[in-house]
């Protein structure tokens, strides 16, 4: 319920975005992170173990040399250094831990890719639902990040306006919000995130007085 009620959360309170070393797509989603520690906080919990590298893991084919495997979201460590960390929590991808690694690159080897993740539904079928391990399904959190982006235009449209008057990068002129749900629509949606997380970034910057002429 705690995490339910986090993801709801997509691209909120970007004003707020921490200020961080280098652009990063995870700062659009700290509020996510910030919420759910405040109410991990609540509960005294020290740790949450997060799954995302499972994500490459289970559908990505895996050859007989593991060492040529590159999984881009290994361990993304922003939203630990970033948001968890400072208010004395641990965010972890399970994952992306050596020992569940090398298991996983040992089960799967010679593997093809499994979008559907048929291989891990049938390995772990004893422990996991019937409804997982016998059907094939696609979560769809598209009208999640619609509506983020919608109750957030207007954060949105001041991040990227001071990002054009610091930076004067022509990506920045004359943006419109409409770009960003076309990406959406038409299968480009990274360029346009790719923007706005580097616009996070220097607003987050400039709003902790850390950029300089």
């Amino acid at each position: 319920m705690i995490l339910s009620k986090s993801f709801s959360l997509q691209f909120t309170d970007l004003l707020e975005t921490p200020a961080h070393f280098l652009p990063s797509y995870t700062s659009l989603h700290h509020n996510i992170g910030a919420n759910t520690v405040k109410m991990l906080k609540e509960h005294d919990v020290k740790y949450i173990f997060q799954g995302v590298a499972f994500d490459s893991m289970l559908v990505e084919a895996v050859n007989n040399n593991a060492n040529d495997i590159r999984w881009p979201n290994l361990q993304d460590n922003w939203l630990h250094d970033y948001v968890f960390s400072p208010q004395g929590s641990a965010y972890i991808d399970i994952a992306a831990l050596s020992p569940v690694k090398q298991v996983l690159l040992s089960l799967r080897n010679g593997q093809t890719q499994d979008i559907q993740k048929w291989w891990a539904r049938k390995f772990f079928s004893r422990v996991i639902p019937p409804e997982l391990s016998n059907y094939a399904y696609k979560a769809n959190f598209g009208p999640l990040w619609w509506d983020g982006l919608l109750s957030s235009s207007d954060q949105i449209t001041e991040i990227v306006d001071t990002a054009w008057q610091i930076t004067a990068l022509p990506v920045f002129e004359n943006f419109k919000m409409q770009t960003l749900f076309d990406g959406m629509n038409n299968g480009t949606g990274r360029a346009g995130f790719a923007m706005l997380s580097y616009a996070n970034w220097v607003h987050a910057l400039h709003k902790a007085d850390r950029l300089t002429d």
